[in-house]
């Protein structure tokens, strides 16, 4: 079994419906294992499903942020009380075509 690493990156946002129909990002950050930058950008994608949440893990390359396909990770969703609103598990390639997907009907108590 291989050893892998480890990390957590916390983002506070308020007022999550300001992005509704726009992308937002993380600030850029960096691992300790990897020098390249990262950042994590946010969508709420659909006006029929207004509780649908895209996300994609982005790297900085020459061109600016590209999405990543080839990495496991786990992101987790936090009401305001710090309380898990949902988890969407770890994802591994092939994602969807807006990056990770999922449900988040507990979206108003964010």
């Amino acid at each position: 079994m291989t050893k892998s690493n480890y990390f957590t990156y916390v983002w506070a946002v308020e007022n999550v419906n300001i992005f509704y129909h726009r992308s937002v990002k993380t600030p850029s950050f960096k691992l300790s294992s990897v020098e390249r930058e990262w950042c994590i950008e946010l969508c709420l994608q659909d006006k029929d499903e207004k509780d649908l949440i895209s996300s994609k893990l982005l790297r900085k390359s020459y061109d600016g942020f590209v999405e990543v396909n080839d990495m496991d990770y786990e992101l987790s969703l936090l009401a305001s009380d710090g309380v898990r609103v949902r988890v969407n598990g770890i994802f591994s390639p092939p994602k969807t075509k807006h990056g990770m997907d999922f449900m988040c009907h507990e979206m108003k108590s964010l």
